[in-house]
Parts: structure tokens; sequence; C-alpha cells
């Protein structure tokens, strides 16, 4: 039997080593993926189903919906989608979907509504509405921190997708719903990247949960606190064409012959 030579069993122990530590740090930090600009959305928001109208008067009525969020990317452990822009006739008057624990290549039912109130002399088609969509997963965990024996402080990074949205910047704060889930930081300030791209926010935030009681995604929620919407650049004015000069005047005819 030939036996390895010194250097090469060295050198599997240090491959073998350094996988180790990478899935170690893996397992404890996450994986800090990060995407190139002009990646493509993986989210979309479809299937909606009416499942309220109320009239208002003879020119406006008030649709509720619920929908699906498809998930083209990696596991989803919480979104949220905020609809951030509409048709002329539609103001979206509750502007958050929330879905919780959204495998690869499924489409998850909203645990929520929007509603929507709507000029009636205009057609109104919800796939018109404009959604940014606000995620974390395994994929975006950046640090788990033992906070006492049962406790533990975890920080998630957020992916962004802007699902034809307009250019906004907006500020959300994650809140807790049950005392077992505390909220350490949560307030981000998010930039969009353009329609149709999906960007890791430089923002995160960290939360303190109770390891006895099992994580329910649906006891973290993202609240709008304020929204900013850029118009839309104005087209410069033409240059005014330069006036024409003053024709020049006429010679005077000659004095008569005498």
């Amino acid at each position: 039997m030939s036996r390895s030579s010194p250097r090469h069993v060295f050198a599997v122990m240090t491959r073998g080593l350094a996988l180790s530590v990478c899935l170690a740090l893996t397992t404890i930090v996450g994986c800090k993926c990060r995407s190139g600009p002009g990646d493509v959305a993986l989210t979309q928001i479809t299937r909606f189903v009416l499942v309220g109208e109320q009239i208002i008067d003879s020119q406006t009525a008030e649709y509720t919906y619920r929908a699906d969020l498809y998930n083209g990317g990696r596991a989803i452990v919480g979104a949220t989608a905020f609809a951030l822009g509409a048709e002329p006739g539609t103001t979206p008057l509750d502007l958050t979907l929330r879905f919780a624990n959204v495998a690869s290549g499924v489409f998850v039912t909203s645990s929520d509504t929007f509603t929507v109130r709507q000029d009636r002399r205009v057609s109104f088609d919800p796939h018109d509405l404009q959604w940014l969509v606000v995620s974390y997963g395994t994929d975006t965990l950046e640090v788990i921190t033992r906070f006492d024996s049962h406790r533990v402080d975890v920080t998630y990074g957020v992916w962004l997708d802007n699902l034809q949205g307009p250019e906004v910047e907006l500020r959300v704060q994650a809140e807790s719903t049950i005392p077992m889930l505390e909220v350490l930081e949560g307030l981000m300030d998010l930039e969009p990247p353009p329609p149709g791209t999906r960007s890791r926010s430089g923002n995160a935030f960290t939360i303190r949960r109770d390891e006895r009681v099992p994580f329910d995604p649906d006891t973290l929620r993202f609240e709008l606190l304020t929204l900013i919407l850029f118009p839309e650049p104005e087209p410069e004015p033409e240059p005014e064409p330069e006036p024409a000069p003053d024709p020049a005047p006429a010679p005077h005819p000659p004095p008569p012959a005498r």
C-alpha cells in the first residue's frame, strides 16, 4: 500500500480544517450574500383575490384584496410587500401585505389584506399596482449572539425587490407583536434599486427571541413610517430660437434727373 507524503497529508488536513472553519462561520454568522447591480427581482405579487367591496358614492369605491407572493429565490423567513405606486384614479389605503415561511419556487398567500380607493369612472386592475418587497431569510442572516441560557440575539439583513415601483426612499420600523420577541434594532432607511431589480440593503435589524418558543415570522412586522416619492424630472425646456436680424433698410431711390 502506497503512503502519502507528509506534504500531501498536511495539505489535505489544511483544506479540511479550512472547510470546517468555513462551515462553522456560515452556521454562526450566516451567509452574507450580495447582489450585483442589475440583478433581476426574484419575487412577484400575483393571484389577487377580491375579498371585500364597499361603494362610497356614485364615483368612489373601496376594494379589499388578498394576494400571493411567488418566491423565485432562496427560502424566505418573512416578507412584507409595500404598495408604492398605482395608476391614476387609484389610491392605496392599506399599503402592506405580509408573508411568512415562503420556500423557494412556491406561492404563499398573504396573512393579511390590502385596500384601495378607486375612482369608479376608471377601470382598476390590481396587477397595475407597483410593489416593493422587503424580505429576510437564512441567506441574510448576519450574526447570532447568545444573551442568556434561553435567549439569543439574531441580526438579519434584508433583500429589496422593486417590482416596477417608483423612485422612493422609505423608513420602516420592525415591531414585535408578542412579549417573547423583542426588537433591539428595528429602524431602517431603505433605498430601493431600479424597477424590476433586487439589491441587498445596507441596513439590518436585530431581534432577541426566546428559544423556548418557536419563532413565528407573523409576530415580527415591518411598519411604514415615512415615504418620500421623487417626482419625475421635468424635461428641460427647448432653447428659444434666436430672433432673426432686422432686415437691412431698402436703399433710397436716386433723385430724379433735372
